[in-house]
């Protein structure tokens, strides 16, 4: 599966040569999307602190792509982005919007980061790329829920 994840690098609007450089790792293969195994929690944790160097706080960057409209009883399309900082203390909250963002990527970034008005206006593969080239590594929910994806740019 790692091969067709690399396929996602393809997507990310990244010069050539950053491309070259970037490399992906599938970190954890889950067996469900429905909800995350919390027998997993504490590696989860560590591959933040490990893999990003957080040692408290670091920010996800949600994509949300549709909203169910209980009045109208429809589904409204659009891209936006939630946007949060937290710490590994609260590592569950991280955890609840894996299982409620089912179809979103979540983006991990290792440094507090608020999300600014040109960001806004990216597509999801657009700011996974714009962050991988700001930060030089991320941690990434993939949308099914399946996988934890490590995109870093290496120079070497």
């Amino acid at each position: 599966m790692e091969q067709g994840w690399k396929l996602l690098l393809n997507e990310l609007c990244l010069s050539d040569e950053v491309r070259k450089d970037v490399k992906l790792e599938v970190v954890e293969q889950f067996d469900s999307y429905d909800y995350f195994p919390l027998n997993k929690l504490s590696d989860l944790a560590q591959y933040i602190n490990e893999l990003l160097g957080v040692e408290n706080k670091f920010t996800l960057v949600e994509t949300i792509k549709y909203e169910y409209l209980p009045e109208t009883n429809e589904i409204q399309y659009y891209a936006k982005f939630l946007n949060k900082i937290i710490s590994l203390d609260d590592i569950s909250y991280l955890i609840e919007r894996w299982e409620v963002g089912g179809g979103n990527y979540i983006i991990i970034l290792p440094s507090e980061h608020i999300l600014s008005e040109e960001e806004s206006c990216f597509d999801e593969e657009e700011l996974i790329g714009y962050y991988l080239v700001l930060y030089k590594r991320l941690l990434l929910k993939a949308p099914d829920g399946n996988a934890l994806l490590y995109l870093y740019i290496s120079s070497e």
